[in-house]
């Protein structure tokens, strides 16, 4: 799908096949994997043409039972044509315009040094505030419900800020109108020359789901008693 024969991918790193501008975000990657052993979110390729990709990852850190030596089992879906990448991806104008408006999936995404936070529509729909709403980091946390939720939320950012990590989260939060939903939040940030320039990610309704699994398991616990 990048365009390479199997003999010249074979001679390849990871940092062969980003953009230039993505490559620190590589170094986040394979400092992140080495330590959690498990890592998901999006990656940037590029095509031998020169064309660019985009993939959302879910990456297993494995050993070798004979030799000892580690190895990343990958799983990647090509998101381009669903996110309408252009030249603009650094400034994850997809986030605003084309994230998952089908099965009630939003994006954000947090200039560091601008201090806004961007939401797509499908995002304000699911916190039930209106679209001209205008949230910060600060106000976007405030949302998800006190206690673990929040607290849960603070710790993954903090982290994403400073280290460079990733998250993905099911949490429950409290929308505009006072309903009590679930979510899953997923997020990562980018780092330049190890500073965090900005943090961004993705957001879905995933109430009915998470109410079934959990009623579910109750009542499963209940005729195991």
């Amino acid at each position: 799908m990048l365009g390479y024969s199997k003999e010249e991918i074979l001679g390849m790193s990871l940092f062969d096949i980003v953009p230039e501008f993505r490559k620190p975000a590589v170094h986040v990657y394979l400092k992140t994997i080495d330590a959690e052993g498990v890592l998901s979110g999006q990656m940037i390729t590029q095509h031998k043409n020169g064309q660019i990709f985009t993939w959302m990852f879910n990456n297993v850190r494995e050993k070798n039972s004979v030799d000892g030596s580690y190895y990343v089992i990958g799983n990647a879906i090509d998101m381009t044509e669903r996110m309408g990448l252009e030249a603009d991806l650094k400034q994850t104008k997809f986030l605003r315009e084309e994230t998952g408006k089908v099965d009630r999936v939003g994006g954000w995404n947090s200039v560091m040094e601008e201090q806004e936070l961007a939401w797509t529509p499908v995002t304000s729909l699911i916190h039930e505030v209106d679209d001209d709403f205008v949230p910060d980091l600060t106000s976007g946390i405030n949302f998800y419900k006190e206690g673990k939720s929040r607290d849960k939320v603070i710790k993954a950012v903090n982290e994403a800020i400073n280290e460079g990590k990733s998250w993905d989260l099911e949490l429950q939060l409290v929308t505009g109108l006072g309903n009590e939903l679930w979510v899953r939040a997923i997020g990562q940030s980018e780092l330049v020359n190890g500073e965090c320039t900005r943090v961004f990610g993705t957001f879905q309704d995933i109430d009915e789901a998470k109410k079934a699994q959990l009623e579910l398991e109750r009542t499963k616990k209940v005729l195991d008693d």
